[in-house]
């Protein structure tokens, strides 16, 4: 389909603050990751299809050479300047996303998804314990004293694994645990190390391999458009793409696309435990689709697009870690399906954010792009 779009705005701080923040995302995604690489050009028949796809939009062919690069190229790519700018602040409003990723809430708002068990969680310095009864910090320390192992993360701006740490309070004084902890501020959460499933824990032991589902909800239908599977690798206790992960395309199925890539562009064939990736299939996938439409259904009726983290417990059953609303990330996913984001639905995307775009306000690209 042919998208023609003028993007004025009679609100010059709406003007500057939004092309302020594509530019941040560019930096941060596109400049980041393509670092001292070497892109190759795009042909004439490309650059024609990426304009007549995104036409009326600014474009900056670094992103399309930067996929090629990874030996792919659709005109349909989503590139994180333009989602940022005119498509992310539509889908999920400012005012909702902005405080709906909060992991604080998660037990207090997704009450019927399961989740690790908290046993502390700190809001605006307040320690509460899994059922929100308020906590002395010596019940806390204690609290914490009783368990093996558990994960601690910050609230907000874990982006990419930052700041998350899994300690062994058996093995720490009382000192060194309320050190620990002090060191996160007044808002944090900790939780029960959760024992995942043998078929997602064969791809690397140590770290929580996770599956990031990407609903889309427009128009009134809710649909998984994208699927990725993150595992660590060397040791690691994350995941991330970013700190050494390995992505891998899943379908809806679970069968997976055949694509595993590292944030370093290098693809890989073969499994850790030796199998290629176009051979692995974990049928558990469809279930945990399933699971997170119904959680946006129940719960996030006002966003319209959220990046979920899910797990499989020891009983191969979903088990809810965090969802991605502020900015639910693009590069990896993208990369690693050889897709769009949103797949058969970005035509329908970039018309509902066409549409909409005019209600916008400079006020909805504040936060923390400044």
């Amino acid at each position: 389909m042919i998208h023609s779009f003028i993007y004025k705005s009679k609100d010059a701080l709406h003007q500057i603050l939004s092309k302020r923040m594509g530019e941040a995302a560019t930096r941060a995604e596109l400049y980041s990751k393509s670092k001292g690489m070497e892109l190759p050009e795009l042909t004439a028949s490309e650059k024609e299809a990426v304009s007549t796809f995104w036409k009326g939009y600014p474009i900056n062919w670094s992103y399309w050479k930067f996929y090629k690069k990874a030996g792919f190229f659709s005109a349909d790519l989503v590139p994180d300047d333009l989602y940022t700018r005119f498509i992310l602040r539509v889908l999920n409003p400012l005012c909702y996303s902005q405080s709906l990723h909060v992991k604080n809430i998660y037990p207090i708002l997704f009450t019927e998804l399961r989740q690790p068990k908290v046993l502390i969680n700190r809001i605006r310095g307040v320690l509460y314990d899994s059922e929100q009864n308020i906590l002395s910090e010596k019940e806390a320390l204690n609290i914490i004293k009783s368990v093996d192992k558990l994960i601690i993360k910050p609230t907000s701006g874990s982006c990419g694994g930052d700041g998350i740490k899994i300690i062994s309070p058996y093995s720490c004084s009382m000192e060194d645990i309320s050190k620990i902890l002090k060191d996160y501020g007044h808002s944090y959460i900790c939780q029960e190390v959760l024992e995942q499933s043998k078929l997602t824990a064969q791809f690397n032991k140590t770290s929580l391999n996770t599956f990031r589902i990407n609903t889309l909800n427009l128009n009134g239908k809710i649909t998984v458009e994208n699927i990725m599977f993150r595992h660590g690798r060397n040791n690691s206790i994350v995941d991330n793409f970013g700190l050494g992960g390995v992505c891998c395309g899943v379908n809806n199925d679970g069968t997976f696309i055949g694509r595993a890539i590292d944030a370093s562009l290098n693809n890989y064939d073969k499994s850790p435990f030796g199998v290629s990736y176009c051979d692995i299939v974990i049928p558990e996938t469809s279930m945990i689709v399933d699971y997170a439409i119904r959680a946006h259904r129940r719960y996030l009726p006002m966003i319209g697009h959220a990046a979920w983290d899910f797990a499989l417990s020891e009983t191969n059953t979903p088990v809810f870690i965090e969802v991605n609303l502020g900015w639910p990330g693009l590069v990896s996913e993208q990369l690693s399906s050889g897709r769009s984001i949103f797949n058969g639905r970005a035509d329908e995307v970039l018309a509902y954010a066409q549409k909409y775009y005019s209600n916008l306000r400079f006020t909805d690209f504040l936060g923390n792009w400044l």
